[in-house]
C-alpha cells in the first residue's frame, strides 16, 4: 500500500475546498492506497490567517511529504502551498500524479496491469512486459482485484519472472508484452530440462525491441 501525499486547494473558499479535499482522500482510499491531507489536519490546530502559522503547517507538511510515496495534485489551480509542494517533491525525485477535479468528483479510477520481469535464470533473462491471457493484456478496474490476481499469479510463476502491480498506463510506458502461458511452459520446459527459449512478443503494430525509461511502484 502506497501512502499517498494529498495537495488540493484551501485558502479561499475553505467550506469548498474542504469538502474537495475529502473527495479526493476518497479517491486515494478507493485506489487501495492510504492519505495524507496536511490541509485538512493541521487547520483544526493552527490558525491560517497567522503568516507564522500558516508557514508553520506548510513546513511540517513538506516535512511528512518526504516519508510520502507519492504527491496527488488535486484540482484544476495550484496555489502557493501547492507549488511548494511540487517542488519539494521534485527535488526528492518523487512521482507526482495530476488529477483534475472531474476525476476527482466522478470518482474515476486507475486501470491496473501485471508488469512481469523475466528472472535472471529464465532464458528470458532481461525481458519484460504487460502480462497477457489468452493473448489479451490483464487489466483491472480495481487495486484489490489487481492484487487478488497477481498474489495467484506469483504462486505460479515466481521463479519464471518478478511480477509487480503498476498503475496502467501511467506508470510504464511500454508496448512490451509478456504471456501467462509463456511463463508456464517456460516452467514446465525448464523442470523437464528442455530449452524452453521463447521470444515476448511486441503489441500489433509495434516494430523494435527496446523498452522505454521505466519507474517501478514504490
Amino acid at each position: 500500500m502506497k501512502i499517498i501525499y494529498v495537495a488540493s486547494p484551501y485558502a479561499g473558499d475553505v467550506k469548498k475546498n474542504t469538502e474537495f479535499a475529502k473527495q479526493a482522500c476518497r479517491y486515494v482510499l478507493e485506489q487501495g492506497h492510504a492519505f495524507f491531507a496536511p490541509h485538512l489536519l493541521y487547520p483544526q490546530l493552527l490558525y491560517d490567517e497567522s503568516p507564522w502559522e500558516r508557514q508553520a503547517g506548510l513546513d511540517m507538511g513538506v516535512a511528512i511529504l518526504s516519508r510520502c510515496d507519492e504527491l496527488y495534485v488535486c484540482g484544476d489551480q495550484i496555489s502557493p502551498g501547492m507549488a511548494q509542494e511540487i517542488d519539494q517533491a521534485n527535488t526528492l525525485g518523487m512521482p507526482i500524479r495530476y488529477l483534475s477535479t472531474e476525476q476527482i468528483l466522478s470518482g474515476q479510477k486507475s486501470t491496473y496491469a501485471i508488469w512481469a520481469k523475466a528472472t535472471p535464470v529464465s532464458s528470458l533473462s532481461g525481458q519484460s512486459g504487460f502480462l497477457c491471457e489468452n493473448r489479451k493484456r490483464l487489466s483491472f478496474p480495481s487495486w484489490q482485484e489487481a492484487a487478488s490476481r497477481l498474489q495467484d499469479i506469483q504462486g505460479l510463476c515466481s521463479s519464471a519472472a518478478e511480477l509487480k502491480l503498476v498503475t496502467y498506463p501511467g506508470e510504464y510506458a511500454s508496448d512490451r508484452n509478456m504471456h501467462l502461458e509463456t511463463l508456464k511452459n517456460l516452467i514446465l520446459e525448464t523442470d523437464s530440462g528442455q530449452d524452453g527459449r521463447t521470444e515476448v512478443e511486441k503489441a500489433p503494430g509495434q516494430r523494435g525491441l527496446d523498452v522505454p525509461g521505466m519507474t517501478g511502484l514504490r
